[in-house]
């Protein structure tokens, strides 16, 4: 049995329960809404009235201040009839819009219909690099976090002494993109620097710094006259690669002295240039001789190594080893040179005397005492001797050297790296990278201890570029978990908890990937009185379904 008394139904249950129901004089019974490619929001909703004295009515959409966007009129209904209200709607300008229904004093809703998601600001990440070296390429690491916008991004870098190419890509909604700006420096010290990331037309991230530039070595190889065989006063000719590293436009010198002489001059080089030069040289005594490269304050000086020359009229040979003058036969103690020229005289005496008693008179002999003999060549002892290094032996122990002090430098920055991470506690994923870094130390140190530079060099590169990940990686975590950076995470997981009832890790897009769930975490663990839990890299408020 049923019976109405104004705005309510009563009826009883076959148990004998009495249910009271509202019921609406007026009502929505379904409603779609769609958001148009042109920024419109369409509106299809079915109306219907229990009201006796079948007033007009009046359906309209209105925005969160209450301001009316779109209305239509339908026409009077008789009790429980229905009709289709179509409206649209510029969602330009608009944060939220309702749906309402009127008649005489009557009123539904509001209804919400869309809400104008929440603005997400895009977020930057730099990595600048420890160092670089003039001429030689470097990047700036830059990554992106688009939030709720998207757009074309260009990175550009402002700087006298760094030579740039802007970098310029298009990034979606909710996307993260990671590039890299690379630059050339131009010129040693401490050189300033402007990074801007702009989208469209709008600044977005903008740092002043200071990049601490380097001069680095400018002989890259030579290739030197035979070691021996040489002679005095004779011309040769070495040739040596260079590279500058110094300068952009510099004009370089470069000098050979000591066993070779001579000299010549290139340039001017723009800044990373190399050039093949050819020094003409002059031979003038054994020993080392040195290559001495100079531009203004720069200098550099590489030996060339040891080489044998002979005078000028004695044959190009190698001189043979002779015996010790007391292994010679002879009068002991006195000097070979002596006894070879005493043994001339008597040999010129005795001729002339066989001669005059062979022709049966005597006459005169004329004994011409041959003059002093020039000094002989001095003669290197007997024994084994090192041969002079070669220009690819010499250029290996250099940049061994190098790698020694820049695997010095790495492994002082992974000591570093430990005890901020012990500082700060437990740090997810940390300590398995820094064990991983570890490890490439190890094998770098390996290669050069082997002296295999090139497996040594790749291996520094690749460690140099893992350590500065890990400085990225912990620079981040503090900005999300210790600075100001957590505040913005908080009110992004509450947004989506509001909006959605759940907190996708894959959102939070201004924390790293490795730290996302963390995050969750920690937020579920500061607010208990939202009754919270985590599913998997989902973030649930208890009793929403996934």
């Amino acid at each position: 049995e049923l019976s109405s008394s104004g705005d309510y139904l009563l009826a009883y249950t076959r148990s004998g329960r009495l249910v009271v129901l509202r019921v609406p004089h007026i009502f929505v019974s379904r409603v779609s809404a769609s958001e148009t490619p042109s920024g419109e929001l369409r509106v299809e909703a079915l109306v219907c009235s229990l009201l006796t004295s079948r007033p007009g009515i009046s359906v309209f959409l209105r925005d969160d201040s209450g301001q009316k966007l779109s209305e239509v009129n339908l026409s009077p209904m008789e009790p429980g009839d229905c009709d289709t209200a179509s409206l649209s709607t510029s969602l330009e300008g608009v944060s939220g819009v309702s749906l309402v229904v009127r008649a005489d004093n009557w009123m539904y809703g509001p209804v919400s219909l869309w809400v104008q998601p929440p603005r997400v600001e895009p977020e930057v990440a730099v990595g600048l690099p420890e160092g670089s070296v003039v001429g030689e390429a470097s990047s700036i690491q830059v990554a992106i976090s688009s939030g709720s916008q998207g757009g074309r991004v260009l990175i550009t870098l402002e700087s006298e002494e760094l030579e740039s190419r802007p970098v310029e890509f298009y990034i979606s909604e909710w996307e993260s993109v990671a590039e890299e700006l690379r630059f050339k420096p131009l010129a040693p010290g401490d050189v300033p620097a402007v990074l801007r990331v702009s989208m469209d037309g709008e600044v977005i991230y903008e740092e002043s710094f200071t990049i601490s530039v380097t001069s680095g070595h400018v002989v890259e190889g030579f290739t030197p006259p035979p070691s021996s065989g040489l002679v005095e006063t004779s011309s040769y000719s070495v040739e040596v690669q260079i590279v500058n590293r110094y300068l952009d436009g510099a004009t370089f010198t470069l000098e050979v002295s000591g066993a070779l002489t001579g000299r010549s001059v290139v340039g001017p080089l723009g800044a990373g240039e190399s050039a093949r030069v050819s020094i003409p040289v002059r031979a003038v005594s054994s020993g080392e001789a040195l290559l001495r490269v100079s531009s203004g304050e720069f200098s550099e000086e590489v030996s060339l190594g040891s080489f044998e020359v002979s005078p000028a009229g004695a044959p190009a040979v190698s001189v043979s080893p002779q015996p010790a003058p007391s292994e010679r036969p002879g009068l002991p103690g006195l000097p070979t040179d002596i006894l070879e020229v005493a043994a001339g005289v008597g040999l010129v005496l005795g001729v002339a005397l066989i001669v005059s008693k062979i022709r049966g008179r005597p006459r005169e002999v004329e004994v011409e005492i041959p003059p002093e003999l020039p000094p002989r060549p001095a003669v290197r002892p007997s024994g084994p001797r090192r041969p002079a290094p070669t220009a690819r032996v010499e250029v290996e122990r250099k940049t061994l050297r190098e790698l020694e002090e820049r695997l010095s430098a790495a492994r002082e920055k992974i000591e570093s790296i430990k005890a901020e991470v012990s500082s700060l506690g437990e740090v997810p994923g940390l300590p398995e990278r820094i064990s991983d870094v570890e490890r490439m130390a190890d094998g770098v140190e390996a290669a050069i201890t082997l002296e295999d530079v090139d497996e040594a060099r790749g291996g520094m590169v690749r460690l140099e570029e893992a350590i500065e990940a890990l400085e990225t990686y912990l620079r981040q975590y503090k900005n999300v978990f210790l600075g100001p950076g957590w505040a913005q995470v908080e009110r992004r997981i509450a947004t989506m908890l509001n909006l959605w009832g759940r907190a996708p890790a894959s959102m939070l897009t201004m924390v790293p990937q490795e730290l996302r769930v963390s995050a969750l975490a920690r937020y579920m663990k500061e607010h208990p009185e939202l009754s919270l839990e985590l599913r998997g890299d989902e973030l649930h408020l208890k009793g929403e379904q996934s």
